[in-house]
């Protein structure tokens, strides 16, 4: 269901940089490739009803809004099945105040969640883009370089989850 506002999103923020058209026409490919032609022409029609025009538009902005709040439904979802495995009992008393309170807190998750990941892809990135340079100042040292950011990564993603476990269940 958050596919179509993924697409039209990634279209808009990303052909912000490159053309729209290519980012358009490359997706399809990729999409063709994993999941066929046909339901890449699938793919195709529904772009192509979205009918957005260039730059930021209001489809864009749309697709980025259902887009936080499926994700943020996620973690919510993610929080219920946590309390029934532990056989925590929501209150009763707790109200829409309550759920609002959930979904800010899910909403706040998935945005430190996605930055996080663009931390961790623009170290990846950084360090396989300045291979060589590295390699050409110490040589030898490229390969302690990238296990220092495979380390860094897990040790992330393993504070990531901690912090997923501490904070998304009602103990």
């Amino acid at each position: 269901m958050s596919v179509p506002p993924l697409l039209v999103l990634l279209i808009a923020l990303v052909g912000q940089f490159a053309g729209e058209a290519e980012v358009r026409q490359e997706i399809i490919r990729q999409l063709g490739r994993v999941m066929g032609s046909t339901s890449a022409r699938d793919v195709v029609e529904m772009l192509s009803a979205a009918n957005q025009p260039a730059g930021l538009s209001l489809a864009a902005i749309t697709s980025a809004v259902v887009l936080l709040f499926g994700a943020s439904g996620v973690f919510v979802q993610l929080q219920e099945a946590m309390n029934t495995v532990w056989n925590v009992m929501p209150d009763p008393e707790q109200g829409i105040r309550h759920t609002i309170q959930k979904r800010i807190v899910s909403f706040v998750m998935v945005l430190g969640l996605g930055v996080l990941l663009l931390i961790l892809l623009g170290l990846s990135t950084a360090v396989a883009f300045l291979g060589s340079e590295i390699e050409a100042a110490l040589p030898g040292s490229l390969p302690v370089v990238q296990v220092l950011n495979a380390v860094v990564a897990f040790l992330l993603l393993i504070g990531v989850f901690a912090l997923i476990f501490r904070t998304i269940p009602d103990v």
